[in-house]
């Protein structure tokens, strides 16, 4: 896993690293596009009123994309048709685990994941 940011004195940056549990490093996506052959997922970090505005002009100019607010200052953007329940069951697949047992950490109130594991086929209402 890799994530570039521009700024690693930005708020928004230091609270998702805290939330993902690694560093993010300094760098260029040109490069690190060219480099490693793509990019699975844009995550912007900014003003509410400008994620809001940039969310409108994807969704009215760019139907191969979609996006998603994580949070206010937050913009997810990924390929068109992208679904993290899939990811899950991709990954759950891999680890040969449940989606179940993925999802079982997570409480369904606090906003985190509770979607996905409903569409991955589990609620995600129990915490172990």
């Amino acid at each position: 896993e890799k994530w570039i940011v521009d700024d690693r004195d930005d708020w928004r940056e230091q609270r998702e690293e805290k939330i993902v549990g690694f560093p993010a490093e300094i760098g260029s996506i040109k490069d690190t596009f060219e480099t490693e052959g793509g990019i699975h997922k844009f995550l912007l970090m900014g003003d509410p009123d400008v994620m809001t505005k940039l969310a409108a002009v994807l969704a009215r100019d760019f139907s191969d994309l979609q996006s998603a607010a994580s949070n206010p200052e937050y913009l997810e953007i990924t390929a068109a048709g992208v679904e993290k329940s899939e990811g899950l069951k991709t990954l759950c697949g891999k680890l040969g685990i449940s989606p179940e047992e993925a999802c079982g950490r997570v409480r369904r109130g606090n906003g985190k994941c509770a979607g996905e594991c409903a569409e991955a086929g589990t609620d995600g209402d129990r915490e172990e």
